[in-house]
């Protein structure tokens, strides 16, 4: 779609160097390699145009490290990094493939840019996380501490500080600095409950629940404090204490939809399938707007609680593809709520207007197996199973593969035989 717009932007304004650069920043990721080539090509030349020269470099660097190609990737740094316009970020860039390529010592790399960073407050934080995820947290320990007064005092420094604390595992410490509000403001007894927490939860998880919830109940309803419970628990990678503050946050401040996202992406990765189904099912009822909540809860409650019943989850999914009938994950959705409800012709007929590449997309591939299945099509069960090879599945997606080959195996049942007829009776 964004191809097509730049096609027609081009069309209109032949002359407009700015689409004619974006285009080849898209093509650039194109699958096609020969379009990739010409896009690269293309950039290569604006490069010399003062106009988009860092934009293109930018481009081409990132583009060089999504190939593997590390020595042209560092040819790009380093221009990049010698234009007057130049960011901190460029640089640090530079110094990643310095040590990656050249194997440069850290102690060369780091003067330079602490020197820079130390100029200005908002360079401060993005420095000190460059430091952290090279596994510098001493160094970045050291460097606060010679910054200027003025800038000690500031609110990022802090946060920093707290970062570098986290990471050197330094809990005693932990405390105060948050206590302070380094990563946001939160009541003192919240906090220290927090801390409270991780004391007994060497000895007694059950009770380190406990004062966790105790934690959050302190909080107030406050979403800073709830915010910074949740990075807390997140840090100490507690699972379960997260989920609650994440669902805290989710039922107390629905417009806080970033807190069902991250519940979701928790509950995905460890193939919960229940749990992801409430987590749409919150959103759904805090905006019953979003086609793609109502699509993602229809589709979990066939998953999770299967049955024949023409239920609300069908429904949804009938309205969703007879509002557009062209959405590959309506139409999917779709067939599997007519398959499930016993309606496989019915089903069959919808998946068959899918075009061979929506129908060859591996996450919709149970799916399929399932309407072929209830229409006995052993061969195109199969194949679907063989076209989820390699995708990230639900247990829950994974039973559709077996049901299929259950329901494709049984015998079609016979016709019922016509009725005898009745010997005539005497008179």
């Amino acid at each position: 779609m964004a191809d097509a717009l730049l096609d027609r932007l081009r069309k209109l304004t032949p002359d407009n160097e700015d689409f004619k650069v974006a285009q080849a920043q898209l093509h650039l990721r194109h699958p096609d390699p020969q379009m990739a080539a010409e896009a690269r090509k293309i950039l290569e030349s604006e490069a010399a145009n003062p106009k988009y020269a860092l934009q293109v470099e930018r481009e081409l660097m990132t583009d060089a490290m999504v190939r593997k190609d590390l020595p042209a990737a560092k040819r790009w740094a380093i221009t990049v990094a010698a234009n007057p316009q130049a960011t901190l970020s460029d640089r640090l860039h530079q110094a990643n493939l310095e040590l990656l390529v050249d194997k440069r010592p850290f102690e060369q790399v780091l003067p330079p840019l602490a020197q820079e960073a130390a100029k200005d407050p908002v360079t401060i934080a993005p420095f000190v996380r460059w430091l952290l995820a090279q596994n510098h947290a001493k160094e970045a320990e050291s460097w606060l501490g010679t910054l200027p007064p003025e800038l000690k005092k500031s609110p990022v420094v802090a946060s920093a500080e707290a970062d570098v604390i986290v990471q050197l595992k330094d809990w005693d410490r932990l405390g105060p600095i948050l206590e302070a509000g380094a990563w946001g403001p939160i009541p003192l007894e919240s906090m220290r409950l927090a801390m409270s927490a991780r004391i007994v939860g060497a000895h007694n998880q059950g009770l380190q629940h406990q004062v966790w919830t105790e934690a959050i109940q302190a909080a107030n309803g406050s979403l800073p404090a709830y915010i910074v419970l949740e990075r807390l628990a997140a840090t100490w990678e507690w699972a379960t204490e997260s989920d609650d503050t994440l669902w805290t946050i989710a039922r107390a401040f629905p417009d806080q939809t970033w807190a069902d996202e991250e519940l979701f992406t928790d509950y995905r990765a460890r193939k919960d399938a229940a749990n992801m189904r409430e987590v749409m099912n919150a959103l759904r009822t805090s905006d019953p707007s979003v086609a793609r909540y109502q699509h993602d809860w229809a589709l979990l409650t066939l998953l999770v609680n299967p049955s024949s019943d023409w239920n609300e989850s069908k429904d949804i999914m009938r309205k969703l593809y007879e509002t557009d009938p062209a959405n590959p994950n309506y139409a999917t959705g779709y067939a599997f709520a007519l398959a499930q409800a016993g309606k496989g012709p019915q089903a069959l007929a919808v998946v068959s207007k899918l075009s061979p590449q929506d129908r060859d997309y591996s996450p919709r591939a149970p799916y399929l197996a399932y309407v072929y299945g209830v229409n006995r099509m052993k061969a195109d069960v199969i194949r679907s199973e063989t076209q989820a090879h390699g995708a990230v599945l639900l247990p829950e997606e994974n039973i559709l593969f077996t049901l299929a080959h259950e329901l494709e195996s049984r015998k079609a049942l016979a016709p019922p035989a016509a009725p005898k007829a009745k010997p005539p009776t005497s008179s």
